[in-house]
């Protein structure tokens, strides 16, 4: 196996890993439920086929965004590309009331931060893949498609 694939699998392995006891809210055709992200390899698209579908939600994926050759030819920098999703409608009132607001914001932008922190604490991914120390940038789509972050 290509070692771009290796250390792209490395990372969603370690980050499965990581998230499993986080939970976001996620919608099933019952209503809401709460659950961690799913953590895949490759791009995930929104399907707006079906507005109920959400699926995929919450997720976060992983992927080799490019991969830059040393000057030595012996190594190269492989750049991750890790995005980032969640099904957020609103906060509820206590007497049951949807407020539709930005909450979603505040998760994704949580999700992202843990992810950060897991990953600089880590330094290294499957004891052979050295992540440098200015690694992390991260941002946000400019235009949200409410529910989605």
């Amino acid at each position: 196996m290509i070692t771009p694939l290796i250390l792209n699998d490395g990372i969603t392995n370690f980050l499965a890993e990581e998230t499993k006891d986080l939970r976001f809210k996620h919608k099933t055709h019952d209503g809401i439920v709460y659950k961690p992200p799913s953590v895949v390899t490759g791009h995930i698209l929104p399907s707006f086929e079906e507005q109920d579908d959400m699926s995929d939600y919450p997720y976060i994926s992983v992927m080799v965004d490019n991969i830059k050759q040393k000057d030595d030819g012996l190594f190269s920098t492989v750049n991750i590309l890790i995005e980032f999703g969640i099904y957020e409608v609103g906060t509820f009132t206590k007497s049951g009331e949807l407020i539709r607001d930005s909450s979603g914001y505040r998760d994704i932008l949580n999700l992202i931060e843990f992810t950060r922190q897991r990953l600089f604490e880590l330094k290294t991914i499957d004891n052979k893949y050295r992540l440098e120390s200015n690694f992390f940038e991260a941002g946000m789509y400019s235009e949200q498609f409410y529910p989605l972050w």
